[in-house]
């Protein structure tokens, strides 16, 4: 089986940690950017910087997680959404200086209905908030990953994409919450809604109750033919999706590094 860029989520950024993925050949989604302290003004530059020097002659692939904290689209409130606008933007302006082209953002859905009223106010309030966003993604040559977070299935965010240029839009597939916030909890039927939407993999379990982030081999997910059916999705440059290790400890990084070693025989 052909192997995809395999990359781990990394919120600690540092020399480190680069050295290890660098030896294991993985490549490195950055977290940090996402969270409000890091984004402050006065710190932001020298976090940019910094980042900047320690990936600096990285050889693998470097992905980026943008600003989600407290950002809501789908509300009647414009200031709010001016708000969400705002560091959307500037999170593709850091990907920009760090060289990165792919990023991935929440739709965060937290309406408590399933209606079909309230799905679909949700989905025409979502569309024209990235298409507005497309432009800057052109300009920086970067493509955007709305992932499932509270969504009930995949058709949710299916819907959005339908409505979105393809070539700047795609999905981020997050096993992990899909299994605690999902009404649909089979990991296949969400790929196979998205089919070739789908670019890029948050991978990782739990019990269901609430979003461990532990090794995608424990849990209670069922990924069985979850990998093949991953293989059969490629990209205009025949590329399958990436797969992000998104886990919380290093036991579980690991975990999951040596069982992705065993399915790929990299």
């Amino acid at each position: 089986m052909k192997t995809p860029p395999i990359l781990v989520s990394i919120l600690d950024l540092n020399q480190r940690v680069i050295d290890e993925m660098a030896n294991k050949g993985l490549g490195v989604e950055l977290s940090g950017f996402a969270f409000p302290d890091v984004l402050a003004e006065g710190a932001l530059e020298q976090n940019i910087k910094e980042a900047q020097a320690i990936l600096k002659g990285f050889p693998y692939p470097v992905t980026m997680h943008g600003a989600f904290w407290d950002l809501r689209i789908a509300v009647r409130e414009p200031m709010i959404r001016d708000v969400a606008r705002f560091r959307m933007n500037q999170s593709l302006e850091i990907a920009y200086e760090l060289g990165i082209q792919k990023v991935v953002f929440h739709p965060n859905y937290t309406s408590p209905y399933r209606d079909q009223k309230a799905r679909d106010y949700w989905i025409q309030r979502q569309v024209p908030f990235w298409q507005a966003l497309q432009p800057a993604a052109e300009k920086y040559g970067i493509t955007v990953y709305l992932e499932n977070t509270t969504e009930p299935d995949a058709t949710y965010i299916h819907e959005i994409l339908n409505q979105l240029d393809g070539r700047f839009f795609k999905t981020c597939l997050d096993t992990g919450h899909l299994n605690v916030f999902g009404d649909n909890k089979n990991v296949l039927d969400w790929v196979n809604i998205y089919k070739n939407q789908l670019g890029y993999i948050h991978l990782h379990s739990n019990f269901g109750a609430r979003d461990q982030h532990l090794a995608y081999t424990d849990g209670n997910i069922d990924f069985t033919g979850f990998f093949d059916a991953l293989k059969d999705i490629e990209d205009s440059e025949g590329e399958h999706p990436w797969i992000i290790i998104e886990v919380k400890t290093r036991e579980s990084y690991l975990e999951s590094y040596e069982a992705l070693h065993k399915v790929y025989q990299f």
